[in-house]
């Protein structure tokens, strides 16, 4: 598994950006997450966000690193970041940036989109030709956003409760290397408290991966 995929795996943060009367916060919000990654109990890894969002522009970023004795078999870290405009309730990112060390070796993805379409593309160090890999072409970076735009869902609506019609939905992603389809599918309405502010009641996502070019 590559390094970006590897660390998108452990990223997938939703977003539900709803006031308690059911219409979308004109005021500038921010979020702070942190999440540890256990395996049978173990802690391997951890991940820390943050989103920043008001009624025009958005930007998420988050850094995560292998933990405790999972750093034995692989020792890893990177930076994902994304910003951009929300227009008529969408997100549409101007710049992504993944940046990943595993076992000292750096490499950074940054793709810059207009109008949904990735325009520019570098990845740092440039990685070799493969043959076996299928060629990416204009058509799979049209209409397109980066794994962490799509991860964040905007529900805006007339209920202060989201149901099952404000998660079902497939958002085509484009991460600089691979085009696929990110399947969302409601699993599940949780209450959540926090310490500091108020309750909100979130919708769980269930994601489905479908690959359609690329490693």
């Amino acid at each position: 598994m590559r390094p970006g995929r590897r660390l998108r795996s452990y990223l997938l943060v939703t977003a539900l950006m709803q006031g308690a009367d059911g219409t979308s916060r004109a005021a500038e919000v921010r979020l702070d997450a942190f999440y540890q990654v256990t395996l049978a109990g173990l802690p391997i890894g951890e991940i820390s966000g943050r989103l920043d969002i008001d009624e025009r522009r958005f930007r998420a970023t988050a850094k995560g690193a292998t933990s405790g004795a999972f750093r034995v078999v692989l020792d890893g870290r990177g930076e994902i970041a994304t910003s951009g405009a929300r227009s008529h309730g969408e997100m549409l990112p101007s710049t992504y940036t993944l940046t990943t060390n595993v076992r000292s070796r750096e490499e950074t993805v940054r793709v810059n989109f207009s109008d949904r379409n990735a325009t520019e593309v570098s990845i740092d160090p440039e990685p070799p030709p493969n043959g076996a890999l299928l060629p990416i072409t204009k058509d799979h970076r049209t209409k397109v956003i980066d794994p962490l735009t799509a991860a964040l869902v905007s529900a805006p609506g007339q209920t202060s409760q989201p149901g099952p019609e404000a998660c079902k939905r497939t958002v085509p992603v484009f991460d600089g290397r691979v085009r696929y389809d990110l399947k969302l599918e409601f699993k599940q309405v949780a209450d959540v408290t926090a310490p500091v502010g108020y309750p909100r009641r979130c919708c769980g996502l269930r994601d489905v991966l479908r690959a359609d070019s690329g490693p």
